[in-house]
């Protein structure tokens, strides 16, 4: 069961579209270094939650659920429980399904979330071992390839990284491809800018668009890991933000920084002065802050990423924002066809309006691959029933590869973003 991880080119990764977080992932983002949150988030998973799941049977409904745990990383009862599952410590657990605990798209869900303990610093694992369970799932082309990708890349050896370059360059499928180069970009291992051009030079296309767009991303983050060793945990602050580190970026006036920045806002929508200032910045308010440049702040494409951290942050209830005007400016973007289209449907996807599923729907039955991708995972996002009915349709109406991308963000994005978005609802 693959995830669209590799959408991390439309919002960092589908889980990070609430606070504390992601793709999810990118999303098509569930992050390699994800910063868990409080332990009570509606969006956090209990043990007793998870081992009904398990006992569930229910492949998809367990990943789900995984999808969860990856964001309970302190609850150390949890933690543990999954270690026992992941060690196969059946006479701890004998009433549970180990027939199905032991399945390769179960397992390395369970050796996701433990790499991601690691690299925060919650637990100590084996991970060689996990390594070499990763490289077996690639081998075999196994369920859910894509999540051992991205642990190969959380991992940092030069090894590893070679390994997710011939991947990439094996055409196994777009996705793969896409994964394979998320996986490279984030490790921000010391080769990893080398790799990503030399596979520059063997695509074409829309995958070395993609490939170039991650060399972009790469010098831009990975600047303060530069010379680290290989397989050493990273730490969460990788996804940090400040009110004065967004500040500086926006000063810099380089449009693509202040979207890497925006997206890292996105993640710290608990921080109240970030995210204040984001609204200020929304509204218009130049006395409040004039010495920014406003002719960069006010173009379109950071105008609604601005707009999409706090439609996320709204969603999350974090912040009350006037979410009409916000929709009218997406659907304005949409309409003109403007750069920044992509975060636009997205922005429209969350704000869960079933009057902008007809819009949405117009947008993926049109021949721009991007687009199509953009507006598939915009529809995941808006939890309405009827957007459910859309995807369906829009399924018909595809070829092989775009039926399985639709199928792919079904399974993960919308079920995983719309219990949470239900729970929150309901507070």
């Amino acid at each position: 069961m693959r995830k669209i991880i590799y959408l991390v080119g439309l919002v960092t990764l589908a889980l990070m579209l609430w606070a504390g977080l992601s793709y999810t992932f990118g999303k098509k983002t569930d992050g390699l270094y994800t910063q868990p949150e409080q332990s009570n988030s509606t969006s956090s998973i209990s043990r007793e939650e998870l081992i009904e799941a398990i006992k569930s049977e229910d492949i998809n409904r367990i990943v789900v659920a995984m999808n969860r745990a990856k964001r309970s990383q302190k609850t150390v009862e949890l933690m543990t429980f999954i270690y026992d599952l992941w060690t196969g410590n059946e006479r701890k657990h004998p009433s549970l399904p180990w027939s199905v605990i032991n399945k390769p798209v179960v397992k390395i869900e369970l050796a996701h979330i433990l790499i991601q303990a690691s690299n925060n610093g919650y637990m100590t694992v084996d991970r060689e071992e996990i390594r070499g369970y990763a490289k077996q799932v690639i081998s075999k082309n196994e369920e859910d390839v894509d999540t051992a990708l991205l642990i190969l890349g959380s991992l940092r050896t030069s090894a590893d990284i070679q390994l997710l370059k011939e991947v990439a360059l094996q055409e196994r499928s777009p996705g793969t491809f896409r994964t394979a180069i998320f996986a490279i970009s984030v490790s921000c291992h010391p080769d990893s800018l080398a790799v990503l051009k030399a596979i520059e030079m063997k695509v074409q296309g829309d995958a070395r668009s993609f490939v170039q767009k991650s060399e972009k991303e790469t010098s831009q983050n990975c600047s303060q890991f530069s010379g680290s060793k290989d397989n050493k945990p990273q730490p969460a602050q990788y996804y940090l933000i400040s009110r004065e580190d967004l500040i500086e970026v926006i000063k810099s006036e380089d449009t693509d920084r202040i979207i890497a920045a925006m997206n890292k806002a996105g993640i710290n929508q608990s921080n109240v002065n970030l995210l204040a200032f984001v609204n200020d910045l929304w509204s218009g308010d130049e006395s409040k802050n004039p010495d920014l440049p406003w002719s960069i702040i006010n173009k379109p494409v950071v105008r609604i990423e601005l707009a999409k951290v706090l439609v996320q942050a709204s969603n999350n209830g974090h912040i009350t924002v006037n979410r009409e005007d916000i929709r009218n400016y997406a659907k304005q973007m949409i309409n003109n066809n403007e750069k920044g289209i992509g975060a636009a449907l997205l922005t429209l996807g969350m704000l869960n309006n079933s009057a902008d599923i007809q819009l949405l729907k117009e947008k993926a039955l049109e021949e721009d691959p991007h687009t199509f991708q953009d507006a598939i995972f915009a529809l995941s996002l808006n939890c309405d029933p009827d957007s459910l009915a859309a995807l369906r349709f829009i399924e018909a109406k595809v070829q092989v590869a775009e039926k399985s991308f639709i199928q792919q963000s079904e399974r993960t994005v919308r079920q995983s973003y719309c219990d949470h978005y239900r729970s929150q609802s309901l507070n």
